[in-house]
């Protein structure tokens, strides 16, 4: 039941970014609109376990980006297209479509209620790890059930990505749950020395959520 509601949850708020395996899986992700990316890993996927300590909870900035986040939550549960555009750093089509198109809007709408139900409850204190640099930055929890109405989730681990604008201002970029079993590394590199395999600037898990 817990595996079920987990998968439940992802697709509620994706609507549709997940093709499903035979079993019922999770096996791939979309990346044909830009916006806001949320992910949940599979399940079935496994990787080595890496686990190095993170950034104290006291981080000035992670409290600077816990508060872009918090604003962002704000603006979806007040449906604010307009206020979402200003803190994504890439916007999906339906929100681009939406002063223009009323289905769009309505798809817009519908996707930033979803960003709202699942993220209501998170809190500062949650992420107890922070990455950043001057391009990107990373908000990670340890891992915990989640209840999503009503239902228990099996133990997630909760990840807040951003991206710097041109002025170093965080903007949202994706939201990511990874199941326990798959392994640190496969849900962030913790490790600074492997984070960007092809040593372009950007973290590969940073870098996998920009719009193709």
């Amino acid at each position: 039941m817990e595996k079920n509601v987990a998968v439940a949850v992802a697709l509620v708020v994706i609507g549709g970014a997940f093709f499903m395996g035979n079993t019922g899986e999770i096996i791939s992700r979309k990346t044909d609109s830009p916006g806001l990316s949320l992910s949940i890993i599979p399940s079935t996927f496994k990787a080595p376990s890496l686990e190095l300590p993170g950034i104290s909870t006291k981080s000035n900035k992670g409290d600077e980006l816990f508060t872009t986040f918090t604003q962002y939550r704000e603006y979806a549960r007040n449906e604010n297209i307009a206020g979402i555009e200003n803190l994504s750093y890439q916007l999906s089509l339906p929100c681009q479509e939406a002063e223009t198109n009323a289905e769009s809007k309505a798809e817009c709408l519908k996707r930033i209620g979803n960003v709202y139900r699942l993220t209501k409850d998170f809190a500062r204190e949650d992420f107890v790890h922070v990455f950043h640099d001057n391009r990107q930055a990373v908000l990670l929890s340890d891992y915990e059930s989640l209840n999503f109405e009503g239902e228990q989730t099996p133990p997630l681990r909760k990840v807040l990505l951003f991206a710097m604008d041109a002025q170093g201002n965080p903007k949202l970029l994706g939201i990511k749950f990874c199941p326990e079993n798959v392994g640190q590394a496969a849900c962030f590199e913790m490790n600074a020395s492997l984070r960007d395999q092809d040593n372009n600037g950007w973290w590969d898990q940073i870098e996998e959520h920009f719009a193709r």
